[in-house]
């Protein structure tokens, strides 16, 4: 129960820092469709129609790579050779995307009909935010939400600021500080948001710029190769979503006549940017349940320690494992006994076959219970009893001393294998013929 109440700790700060950013875009809404700020709707839909670029791209520069570093972290013998591979990927991968962007960004911008002075500010928002990839996946990973949602959330603060302090109040400010004539330039709203944008991206890269630090040069090609091909479906999946999410302001700007697609593109994205409040619980349920599902998915049976509580005996005295009660026999997973022939489980025939394993602990007897359902990850709850294959009971032995670890021991005499459940001071013995 421990991992779960650490889950749903981590969903409630993960959801702070995915609900507060959106809060403020909404607010964001009405600043830049506000005609004192931004006069044309048509700037506002290319606003929108560049935000949609940046969000397809920014999907296509992490490539997968952010979960097939969860993936492999947990997989792997050496941490630090993952750590470093998909740091040392992401940084190169980012550079080369500034370089042939820089090189074709005319080409660009006759396709998108985006000017080159934006794309020149794009760019790097596309590669700060490339670059804190690997940093924030490593945070998660290591259940640190509330160092996460800080840097998110002084990120949105700073942009929101920029965008007040650019949009409302820069142009008063001109006529009382020479200072600030420098910065502004008439009409150049839309590059003020993009600016705004940039230094969020770079602040919150310089908060986890330590991480970069810390790491080894040095890419494990082959690791590399594997963790690629691991993501490679995930940025199909990745791609897929933004398309459903975005791409339709990308479309609007081809299809649409010239003379009218900007202005429709600007109301439709206002109206659309309210509506997607609605997603903000899964987003957060996301963020906290990816990092924690590849930290367990390979404990196909963790065994949980007494530390100090009552494993076995009344629900009334408080025990882990009241008399009576369904147990999945372990922590985490369902646990899973398989055999690859027929065998006699304490007496009773079994086919061949894989087969989640529970218990019933009682004073004096366990119920053993096999069930063809057994592809279930958590097991929470009892499998249904419908799919049961085989019900036994056994008798407990005492133990000397109290084992602190859950386990499970196989051992074999003359006439059959007895597989032992140990926890605590108790103990029940199966034989396998």
């Amino acid at each position: 129960m421990g991992k779960f109440l650490q889950l749903f700790k981590q969903t409630i700060t993960y959801g702070i820092a995915t609900v507060f950013p959106r809060i403020i875009s909404v607010i964001l809404v009405r600043v830049h469709t506000d005609k004192s700020v931004i006069s044309e709707v048509s700037e506002f839909g290319t606003l929108s129609l560049i935000f949609s670029y940046i969000i397809l791209f920014n999907v296509i520069l992490s490539y997968g790579l952010e979960t097939s570093f969860f993936r492999f972290y947990n997989k792997e013998k050496n941490k630090k050779d993952v750590l470093n591979t998909a740091a040392v990927s992401i940084l190169i991968s980012s550079f080369l995307f500034a370089s042939i962007f820089s090189i074709f960004k005319i080409n660009i911008s006759h396709f998108t009909g985006i000017s080159t002075g934006y794309l020149s500010i794009i760019v790097w928002i596309l590669v700060a935010d490339a670059l804190t990839v690997i940093p924030f996946a490593y945070l998660r990973l290591k259940g640190s939400a509330i160092k996460y949602s800080v840097v998110k959330i002084v990120n949105v603060i700073i942009y929101f600021s920029l965008n007040i302090f650019l949009l409302i109040f820069l142009k008063d400010l001109i006529h009382s500080f020479e200072i600030f004539e420098s910065i502004y330039v008439e009409n150049y709203e839309v590059a003020y948001i993009f600016i705004a944008n940039l230094i969020a991206s770079i602040s919150s890269l310089l908060l986890l710029l330590l991480f970069y630090f810390e790491i080894n040069y040095k890419a494990n090609i082959e690791l590399l190769k594997r963790m690629l091909a691991y993501g490679f479906p995930i940025l199909i999946s990745g791609l897929a979503f933004t398309v459903n999410e975005t791409f339709d302001k990308i479309l609007l700007d081809f299809l649409l006549p010239a003379s009218i697609a900007k202005t429709q593109i600007g109301m439709y994205a206002a109206c659309y940017k309210l509506a997607i409040f609605m997603t903000l619980f899964s987003t957060a349920y996301k963020l906290a349940i990816e990092p924690f599902f590849f930290s367990e998915a390979d404990k196909k049976n963790s065994r949980p320690y007494k530390k100090d509580r009552l494993i076995f005996g009344s629900e009334e005295d408080g025990a882990l494992v009241p008399f009576g009660k369904y147990w999945r026999t372990g922590a985490n997973a369902a646990t899973t006994f398989e055999t690859s022939s027929d065998i006699l489980f304490n007496g009773e025939e079994l086919k061949a076959g894989k087969y989640a394993l529970y218990t019933f602990p009682f004073e004096n007897s366990w119920t053993v219970r096999l069930n063809s359902e057994s592809d279930v990850f958590f097991a929470i709850s009892e499998p249904d009893r419908e799919n049961v294959v085989l019900k036994t009971e056994v008798p407990i032995k005492k133990l000397n001393k109290p084992l602190e670890q859950f386990t499970i021991e196989f051992s074999k005499d003359s006439t059959f294998v007895n597989m032992s459940l140990m926890w605590d001071r108790t103990s029940v013995s199966i034989p396998l013929e």
